[in-house]
Formats: C-alpha cells, structure tokens, sequence
C-alpha cells in the first residue's frame, strides 16, 4: 500500500473514532480533487463538464445505494425498481426508492444541492423544476433520446453522461464505498461533493445553471442498466482518474 493511501485510512479510522460520517466529507474532498485533476486542461477546468460528471456519478450512486440495500434485505431488483424499455429497446429503471434518494427523501440530493444554490445567492424562484426535469428524462427514455443534457446557453461540454459514467464509476466506486460503507449514505457523500463543486466553480457557472446539469445528469443516469461488472472493482481504489483521452 503506498504512503498516501495509508496516511488517508489512518487519518480516516480516527476521524470515525469520535465521527461515525466523518468519511463523507474525506470522501466528497478526495472525489472533487481527483476530477479537478483528470479534468485539468491548459485553459483549465471545464465546470459544466465537472457538474455533468459529479451529476453522473451522484445518479448512479443513488441507484447503487437502492441495489445494495435491497440486497441486504435479500430483495430481488425487479420488486424494488420499476423497469421499462426505452424507445432505443435499452431497459431503464426508475420508482419511489431512487426518487426517495435523488429528489423526494429529507436529505436528497435536490435538497442538499438546491440549498447550496440558495446559500450562493440564487433565488427560490430562480431554480430550476426539478419536476419538469424529471419528465424531461422520462421523455428522452420513451422517445429514445436518452443521455443529451440540456445545457444552458453558451455552455456544453463531452462526452455524454453515460460516457462520463462508464469511465469514471469503475475507478470512484471502491472509495465510495470505503468512505461511505452504509449504503444510504453514499448519496449523500455525492451531495456534499457537488455542494463542494458548486461552491469552487461559483465564479464561471451560476448556481442554478449548476443545478440543472447536475439533477438532469444524476436523474438520468439513475436510470440506466449497466452490467453487473459495473457495481463493484477490486482495483487500487486510490489510483488517479485517467483522463478521457488516456
């Protein structure tokens, strides 16, 4: 195990001594760093397509969060999802219990990072209807349109969502599980990152543009039915994001 890795679990086996969630705020740090590195241009950081990543990844969280708990509870995913087949003939799941995590649950990510838009500034009537993009998402699943992001004007970024996601989720999804090991709590780790994102980037993107594209990443990305390779790795959780092009 190498030096750094070593010094991060001590320091984060005593931070649970007198914090039991002392890793989600270790995690959110370490989660936001490591983008801000593989993301690093020589213009520098491109924060729509860093919003469009976190949003990803939270989305996919909170699937996998519903995944294992149902597991625990030794319920079969088709009792805990609702899955339909898109207008592309891909299946999609979706139903209360990611609802519950995503924007409907007292600590939601909605919750968590509509706050931090307000706590920059924005207004209650400024953000976005997180209602109107979840249908949205729905719509793009039934017209087969699935994974486009409406980015405000003048913004944009690449690969797809669920590019972002089958390259990144591999490498992120053993220290999510180190620093957030109870399920429920892996949302809202991812909370606390975009919350840390949104912050950083407040200069370049206005929080509710932020919100946006993080809700219509995380919503969509919930949704999709990736292979069972996908929900765990045994690789070095703490090796460097590889950047796209790599």
């Amino acid at each position: 195990m190498d030096p750094d890795t070593q010094a991060l679990l001590e320091s984060l086996k005593e931070a649970r001594q007198t914090d039991p969630n002392a890793g989600l705020g270790l995690g959110a740090k370490s989660l936001v760093q490591r983008l801000t590195y593989a993301l690093q241009t020589e213009s520098g950081i491109n924060a729509d397509q860093l919003m469009m990543i976190l949003g990803s990844l939270t989305g996919y969280a909170c699937q996998q969060a519903v995944r294992q708990i149902a597991a625990a509870q030794q319920r079969p995913a088709q009792l805990i999802f609702t899955i339909t087949t898109g207008g592309d003939g891909r299946r999609y799941m979706s139903g209360d219990h990611l609802n519950f995590f995503l924007f409907q649950g007292p600590r939601s990510v909605w919750r968590g990072i509509s706050s931090m838009a307000k706590a920059l500034g924005a207004a209650d009537h400024e953000l976005p209807n997180v209602t109107e993009i979840a249908q949205y998402v729905a719509w793009t699943v039934a017209m087969g349109q699935f994974g486009y992001v409406r980015f405000p004007p003048g913004h944009g970024a690449t690969p797809s969502p669920e590019e972002a996601l089958r390259h990144f989720w591999p490498q992120w999804a053993p220290d999510l599980r180190l620093f957030a090991p109870s399920p429920d709590k892996q949302p809202e780790l991812m909370t606390i990152a975009v919350r840390t994102a949104m912050n950083q980037a407040k200069e370049v993107l206005h929080p509710c543009d932020a919100l946006a594209i993080v809700m219509e990443s995380a919503i969509a990305m919930s949704r999709v039915d990736l292979p069972q390779e996908y929900w765990g790795y045994s690789e070095d959780s703490q090796s460097q994001p590889r950047a796209f092009s790599e």
